[in-house]
């Protein structure tokens, strides 16, 4: 999937595997409850609703981010749709597993490439122990895998009334990777993933904080809620 770099890379080899996870279930919970992702009335473990956890080049970081998300949008949607947890919590972990040696081993730059013929074993492992339970579960949501995800970003028009002096975004996910590594999340100059928005356009994929500053000094504070906007294309912040 294309990623517009609309903020600094993290570049942090020292962050762990747990800690980035942290960071991404702190996106997640923030996030609005959301409907579990079946088309006709299946289940795919291809979910496409990932977050921006890259902003430039992919980093180990970034990479740790992208397994998290997987992991924890499996662990969130099948015990809501009729699987125990007994039933998927070694082949998601196994999958985590297979994902972190992946990142650990592979130069970021060819991350996804490895990615592409290696993972796919696990994710399999997944589908089948699922499958397999369904077999004398009926009751459990049916299962597909393979519908395969289309370009995650969507461009949308940020329009500030009265015209704001500045606005500045970063994605939620390293405003909460900051949290995690016990800076302010909310000082831009330290919590260095944070862009200032140059023109009317952005494409964004996930869910943005915001800080915009007006002339006055008023200063307001919120979540860029990109999902809910995609439809309209316009996100407009007013002055408090």
């Amino acid at each position: 999937m294309k990623i517009v770099a609309l903020i600094l890379a993290l570049a942090n080899p020292s962050l762990s595997y747990g800690q980035i996870k942290t960071a991404v279930a702190a996106v997640r919970a923030e996030q609005p409850p959301r409907a579990v992702n079946t088309f006709g009335g299946q289940y795919d473990i291809m979910d496409c609703g990932e977050s921006d956890y890259t902003g430039g080049p992919p980093t180990r970081a970034s990479e740790y981010a992208y397994i998290a998300d997987k992991a924890l949008i499996w662990q969130r949607d099948l015990p809501r749709i009729g699987y125990p947890r007994g039933v998927w919590a070694a082949p998601v972990a196994r999958f985590e597993s297979s994902g972190i040696l992946i990142a650990n081993s592979v130069d970021p730059k060819h991350f996804f490439d490895v990615w592409d013929d290696r993972i796919d074993a696990s994710r399999k492992g997944l589908q089948n122990a699922l499958l397999s339970y369904r077999k004398t579960h009926p009751h459990a949501a049916a299962i597909a895998n393979g519908l395969g995800c289309g370009g995650g970003e969507v461009p949308v028009k940020l329009v500030t009334q009265p015209a704001a002096t500045q606005v500045t975004i970063i994605p939620a996910f390293f405003y909460e990777l900051c949290r995690v590594q016990k800076i302010d999340p909310n000082d831009t100059t330290r919590c260095a993933h944070w862009r200032e928005v140059s023109g009317p356009i952005v494409e964004v994929s996930g869910n943005y904080r915001y800080v915009a500053r007006w002339h006055d000094g008023t200063v307001k504070r919120g979540i860029l809620d990109v999902e809910s906007a995609a439809d309209a294309g316009t996100i407009t912040l007013r002055k408090p």
